[in-house]
């Protein structure tokens, strides 16, 4: 099940891609009102900064927070550079396809569409604060000296 569980997820994604492309198609033949398919800017920026800049602050504050309570090993020992390390990464990533699979199983297949347009957007637009907080993250946590 664990194994089936991505490509069904990636399947019902490009699906609901597929499906919103058409009924958008449809819409502006027709010349009907927008009815909300369109992404919109405001949208995408407000969940950028969430996930890119809100989130690592956040996941840098919990480990200062962690880290002053004793909570964290001792720095630089190889569990506390592991825990820094996933909590970065926890904090850097975009928003899970999830959202998209979770919306089609309910039957909201129209917001299932505009969830998946969202998701790609967010995720080619991703690629390079991803790639700066991952290096970041790894400088950060001092994961690359263990041995």
């Amino acid at each position: 099940l664990g194994t089936a569980y991505l490509p069904a997820a990636l399947l019902v994604l490009a699906g609901s891609l597929v499906g919103s492309k058409d009924k958008s198609k449809a819409a502006a033949s027709s010349d009907e009102q927008n009815d909300g398919t369109r992404l919109k800017l405001r949208t995408i920026l407000s969940i950028l900064f969430a996930r890119h800049i809100l989130a690592p602050l956040g996941g840098i504050a919990t480990i200062q927070l962690l880290g002053a309570t004793g909570l964290l090993p001792a720095i630089g020992s190889r569990a506390r550079s592991v825990v820094t390390f996933a909590i970065m990464i926890e904090a850097c990533m975009p928003p899970a396809q999830n959202t998209v699979v979770m919306l089609t199983l309910d039957g909201l297949t129209e917001r299932a569409g505009r969830m998946a347009k969202t998701l790609t957007v967010l995720y080619s637009l991703a690629i390079v604060p991803v790639t700066v907080l991952l290096s970041f993250a790894l400088h950060q946590s001092n994961i690359m000296a263990l041995k």
